[in-house]
């Protein structure tokens, strides 16, 4: 996570200079640093925020499977579904 958040910020901070332009070219430049700028953006909140809670709910899920056929291995007669 750091090392990606780090390129992603040098990045962001690299195409700002491009937002105060008003020289020749800039007119070209800001429509393209604009998209490029709000990716950065958009992808630093999916590594802050929405990948270590995918994380954390797959791992709970595969606890809460992993816990639910333990009691089944120990002891499979009592919870069958059909009973003996």
């Amino acid at each position: 996570m750091g090392p990606s958040l780090m390129t992603i910020s040098t990045t962001i901070f690299g195409l700002m200079p491009i937002f105060w332009a008003t020289g020749r070219g800039s007119d070209v430049m800001k429509p393209m640093a604009i998209p490029s700028v709000g990716g950065m953006v958009l992808s630093v909140l999916v590594t802050i925020f929405i990948a270590p809670c995918l994380f954390c709910a797959v791992e709970e899920w595969k606890w809460k499977r992993l816990q639910h056929q333990l009691p089944m291995q120990a002891n499979p007669q009592r919870h069958s579904r059909f009973p003996p």
